[in-house]
């Protein structure tokens, strides 16, 4: 098994999930049925962040179903934050929907707070590679007191990122350069979010969107300091092209 730390990526974290064709059946149906439901959302709005909202609404309601229809529970509880100190990497699309949260949500000192979290964990990021990143524990910028406080516009990979036993997620908290401590994730809800997150971005990529992949905290300082990653990322563009680019080799 992977790495807890690497939880669906393809190094493995809470990390973006590798985008490729599965012959999982829970994979495939909530994989072509989130790229239907996505296609018909951008063909009716050019809305990013309307889209992914509703597609994120989409996933929780998939997953409860999900959960709710196998024996195996996960032992995720509110200020269990063990995993907000692992690695994220998000797409553009993802960083969009934070910030309108964040302008309707928060005062602005408190974004300011959020900038300068990041800030402190670009300085060291940037000195990483990407597998040393991953033996890194870096509280995420939004965590505060042991809680999200963007938990409604999460990005994907915190979606999908859960356990079954959150010994591991302890373990791996504690030792944060031994890679060796194993996922406890349900196979099922597994395949079924990442499936879902496979269908939305294969939309949004037939539209011609910007799909890298970027180091969430680099990503976020530019999006707030710069103000034409809109326009670069529906030209297809790279968004953030100050920001920390992870190589996948994803494909749609």
């Amino acid at each position: 098994m992977i790495s807890s730390r690497r939880h669906g990526t393809p190094l493995g974290g809470l990390a973006d999930a590798p985008l490729r064709r599965t012959a999982d059946p829970i994979y495939e149906l909530a994989a072509s049925t989130e790229f239907k439901n996505a296609s018909a959302d951008l063909s009716r709005t050019s809305d990013i962040e309307t889209c992914t909202s509703n597609s994120y609404g989409r996933h929780d309601t998939l997953l409860t179903r999900v959960l709710a229809s196998g024996s195996l529970k996960t032992d995720c509880t509110v200020g269990c934050s063990y995993c907000c100190y692992f690695k994220v990497e998000v797409k553009a699309y993802e960083l969009f929907l934070i910030l309108r949260y964040l302008k309707k949500a928060m005062p602005h000192h408190e974004v300011r707070g959020f900038l300068s979290s990041a800030e402190s964990n670009a300085v060291r990021i940037r000195r990483l590679s990407r597998e040393e990143h991953f033996g890194t524990n870096l509280e995420c910028p939004f965590l505060e007191d042991g809680k999200c406080r963007i938990y409604p516009v999460r990005p994907y990979a915190c979606r999908n990122f859960h356990a079954t036993n959150r010994y591991n997620c302890m373990v791996s908290y504690e030792n944060p350069s031994d890679l060796s401590m194993p996922d406890t994730y349900i196979p099922e809800l597994h395949a079924a979010g990442h499936g879902h997150k496979f269908g939305f971005e294969k939309a949004l990529a037939a539209k011609g969107f910007d799909m890298r992949v970027y180091d969430m905290s680099t990503a976020f300082i530019e999006l707030l300091q710069e103000g034409n990653a809109r326009k670069r990322y529906v030209k297809g563009k790279c968004t953030f092209p100050q920001a920390v680019r992870i190589e996948t080799g994803e494909t749609f």
